[in-house]
This record gives structure tokens, sequence and C-alpha cells, in this order.
């Protein structure tokens, strides 16, 4: 994100937004001061009286979540990814994020191996943040998406610290013996909780999940995982989140309610939501399947690779 101020033709606050942005930026004002905020309720507050959005509450009631530019209450905005706000004396306006290059399917060159480059992309999206942090966290749960990551991860540093949350019956079993083929074949300092403690239906009886709209099924599992093993001193959590999207096909696909964007919506959904718990305690979410290399890499890819997530099984089975 960049602030830009001017007085050039008047006061001015332009508050620009990256493409590789995945967590909530919401904007508001009130009494000619902009506020933005990961933090929903400091944007609620500075928009004043809290008065709900009828609109955007019928949205949020019929379709659940969504891209959406107007939030619950009035005055409260979110800033997708790749968009602009500006503030000055006439108010706020938003410009969306510029039409994105479209990147088609392509065929392979002679000799060329898919899963390495898809492992290098996955690797350097997260490079920096990983080399940087004192204290990782990786966020795998036994698919497909989270283990591609892990292999990435594993190639820029060694000893790393994991986390699942598990799901009942027969999904259970099967998390449990993919977890534990990555961890034997990684070495990792793994812990596990049980994703219905609590019920995500009785998330409500608890006050942190009654503050954004934007939130995670799982938050209270994955929270009371991360704290019952010590893990909530972790500086970042590497994520496996928009994976499922990236071997789809019309990922740029939009509801006609909901803004552009350059990554599927409901995987720029899954990581605003999903952030809101990490960054709570000072854990920073990083998402490298939602790098744009990443992403583009896999709209060239041809579509027998894509299909039946190819690209994952392989890249998996070749790390062992």
């Amino acid at each position: 994100m960049r602030v830009q101020m001017s007085k050039d033709r008047g006061p001015q606050v332009d508050v620009l937004r990256t493409m590789a942005g995945t967590c909530p930026l919401y904007i508001s004002h009130g009494h000619g001061t902009l506020v933005a905020s990961w933090k929903f309720e400091v944007a609620a507050r500075a928009a004043g009286p809290a008065k709900p959005n009828i609109e955007a509450c019928r949205i949020y009631l019929d379709h659940g979540k969504s891209q959406t530019r107007e939030q619950i209450l009035q005055n409260v905005y979110m800033l997708w990814p790749g968009e602009q706000a500006t503030f000055d004396e006439h108010g706020l306006r938003f410009s969306a994020m510029p039409d994105p290059d479209i990147v088609l399917s392509s065929a392979f060159t002679d000799g060329a191996r898919a899963t390495d480059e898809f492992v290098r992309l996955i690797g350097a999206a997260m490079s920096r943040n990983l080399s940087r942090s004192l204290s990782p966290l990786l966020e795998i749960s036994g698919g497909m998406d989270s283990s591609c990551v892990a292999i990435a991860a594993a190639e820029i540093r060694g000893s790393l610290t994991s986390y699942g949350v598990i799901q009942p019956g027969a999904i259970g079993v099967q998390q449990r013996q993919r977890r534990r083929e990555l961890v034997d074949l990684f070495g990792l300092n793994d812990h596990d909780g049980i994703s219905w403690d609590p019920l995500p239906t009785l998330s409500l009886d608890f006050a942190e999940c009654r503050v954004t709209p934007y939130d995670d099924l799982y938050r209270m599992p994955c929270i009371n995982t991360i704290e019952r093993h010590g893990l909530q001193n972790s500086d970042i959590v590497i994520t496996g989140i928009g994976g499922d999207e990236l071997t789809k096909e019309h990922t740029f696909h939009r509801e006609e309610w909901e803004v552009s964007g350059f990554s599927s919506s409901s995987s720029i959904l899954a990581a605003v939501s999903r952030a809101d718990m990490f960054m709570r305690r000072g854990i920073w979410p990083v998402n490298p399947l939602l790098d744009i290399s990443v992403i583009n890499f896999c709209r060239a890819l041809p579509k027998q690779m894509r299909e039946g997530r190819l690209l994952n099984i392989l890249t998996m089975a070749r790390a062992g």
C-alpha cells in the first residue's frame, strides 16, 4: 500500500493498493479525516454512528461474503487489491483495478518440467518473508495446496514448524496420513488440533468472532490449536489459500455486485477472511499461491496439466 498527499489543487490523499495485497483494508471518513485500517471496528468508529447499509446487508445475507465495495455499515468501504481511494474536499471516491493482462493456455517446450517451475515460483513468492522471519509457521491441512507450499518452503529453509486442524471421520484419517508424510519427509515440528473444537456454528459465542463481517469458519479451532501449542509468538503464517482456484477456468468471473480483480473472488475472500485472526495476534499471513506470477503460470499451462489437479499430483509425487 502507498499513501500520497498533495496540496496542488487543494488537500488530497490517495491510497493505492498493489494487486499483491491479501489482507482486509477498510476505508472510511468522518469529520474531514480519512481512516484506512485492516480492523473493521476502527473504520466503523470513524464513520460515525453505526447505521446499516441495507443493500450491502441484503447481499451479505443472500450470498455470504462477496468482493463488494460497500460494507454492511454505511460509509465503510473495502479497498481491494489493485485499487485506489482518493479523499479530498469533494469526498471519497474509488478507482477500480485496471483491466489485467489475460494469460491464455499454451504448450510446453521440449524437456519442460512444469512442477519444477511451479515449486520455484511458489518459493519466490514467499522467500523474502520466510528468510527474514524469526518464527515462521506453516499451515498444513494435508491437502494438495498446502502440501505444495510446504514442498517449496522446505527448499528455502529447514527446521520449520507447522500446524493444522483435523476434520472428523474418514476425512480426518486421510488428513493425518497425508500430514504425517509431509512431517516425516521434511522433518517438521508439527502440531494439530480438532476442527470441531468448538463447532463452527457456535462461533458467535466468542467475542472475537463478533467483530468483522469477513471471518473464517474455523477461526476458533485454528486459534485454539495455535495457543494450546504455544505458537502465538510466530511472526508469519504461510498458507495454501488460493490453490483450489489455480487450475480452474474463468477465474476472472465476478457477480454483478462485485468489483473486478486479478485472482478469483473466492481465493481473495478466503485470504481476507483468514487474515484477521492472525493479524490480531501479530502474525502476518503469507499466501504464495495468490502471487501474480504463480497465478499467471497456472493459467498458461496446457489444459491437460490443469485437469484433475495433475500439476499438484505430479509436484507431490516428485517431492517424494
